[in-house]
């Protein structure tokens, strides 16, 4: 690998969010500090999603600068008599609530407290300054787009879940419903890495349930139970899934069946695992199949894999979602390996960031090629 295959490839990145993960990426790969995450994370997310940087109701709350003018509580939910306690006992003005229902308190409003329409406050220069609270978690991230898109800056933005600088509410799922990529009712997807089915499951919602044929691939034993269960339980057809792992090579492995938090979830190949695993190429498993998405996440072993899949990415050009954050180098081994093969694709680079239930961030970088 040479300097002018990375520069090729980060030419050939289609966007300009792209080409700032990449970079802030390969900061990382070479320091190994890890603040080039958390940098990427939240200037990625400001310059590209501006709604997920929108903070947490909490910091409203001791930050008289932030409500001097007042507050908007956006939507009546099942949260709103609770904001509205919030702000009484900080003493904070409430200016008005907004809701989609507002002829139905014209007369007296809702608690006493006057509500507006959203057609109102979308087109009315005048509450632009406002300090505005979304209320109903289910909505917030859709209310919170429409807001910034019709001129509200997201400082003046706060939820009532989320996370300051990170992500507030839950991302756009990773794999499926990129902008860039389109499914058809003809399918034939391979899952590599199952773990429990959980984006098989994604794969069969974003596709209506219309597809040609499902593969799956999960060398765990615990795994590949249930996902086979689960596959059974959903009712899914023409769907197959191979107790083995993708590799560049049949054979067999070491394997460690838990990793980093002790989850099956990082199942990996390893060298000092405390299992073996089979392993096979796609480019066996499946070559007389016509192959339109691969998704990989296997926890290190995308590249391996990857060329273990050279002859069908070549004969099928299938649509490609390969994790590229499981080791600092994957930044650059991958994209140059697949650009090396494939160099007609259209490549994208997204960061699916959100905050696990322990608290703890995950930095999900994807490669996507169509």
């Amino acid at each position: 690998m040479t300097f002018a295959n990375a520069r090729a490839f980060y030419n050939k990145l289609e966007d300009e969010e792209s080409r700032m993960i990449f970079l802030y990426r390969l900061n990382y790969l070479f320091t190994g500090d890890r603040e080039y995450l958390r940098e990427m994370t939240i200037n990625v997310n400001k310059r590209f999603h501006p709604a997920k940087i929108v903070r947490n109701v909490s910091y409203l709350l001791d930050n008289k600068e932030l409500y001097k003018q007042g507050v908007i509580i956006y939507s009546l939910g099942e949260n709103t008599e609770h904001c509205i306690s919030l702000f009484k006992d900080k003493q904070i003005p409430i200016y008005a609530i907004c809701d989609m229902l507002y002829k139905k308190y014209e007369a007296d409003g809702y608690l006493g407290i006057p509500v507006i329409s959203p057609d109102e406050m979308n087109t009315g220069a005048e509450y632009k300054n406002y300090t505005v609270v979304m209320s109903n978690a289910v909505w917030q991230q859709t209310n919170c787009d429409i807001l910034i898109a019709n001129g509200y800056s997201a400082d003046n933005l706060f939820v009532i879940e989320g996370q300051y600088n990170f992500s507030n509410y839950k991302c756009k799922p990773s794999y499926f419903e990129q902008d860039f990529l389109e499914l058809t009712d003809n399918e034939t997807y391979i899952d590599v890495g199952c773990f429990n089915a959980d984006t098989i499951k994604q794969f069969n919602k974003a596709c209506s349930g219309k597809y040609n044929k499902i593969y799956g691939f999960e060398p765990h034993p615990d795994n590949y139970r249930l996902t086979t269960t689960a596959v059974e339980e959903q009712g899914l057809k023409n769907t197959y899934i191979i107790p083995k792992g993708a590799w560049s090579a049949e054979g067999e492995h070491p394997f460690i069946s838990g990793y980093g938090d002790g989850t099956k979830a990082g199942a990996r190949i390893i060298d000092h695992g405390d299992m073996t695993v089979k392993t096979i190429t796609l480019d066996k498993a499946l070559e007389n199949e016509v192959i339109t998405f691969i998704k990989m996440d296997i926890e290190g072993a995308e590249y391996e894999a990857l060329k273990g899949a050279e002859k069908i990415i070549k004969r099928c050009k299938p649509k490609l979602a390969i994790c590229l954050y499981h080791k600092p180098e994957d930044i650059l081994e991958i994209p140059v390996f697949l650009y090396s093969i494939m160099p007609e694709y259209k490549y994208y680079i997204r960061h699916h960031n959100y905050i696990r239930e322990k608290g703890n961030l995950s930095h999900d970088t994807v490669l996507y090629a169509v």
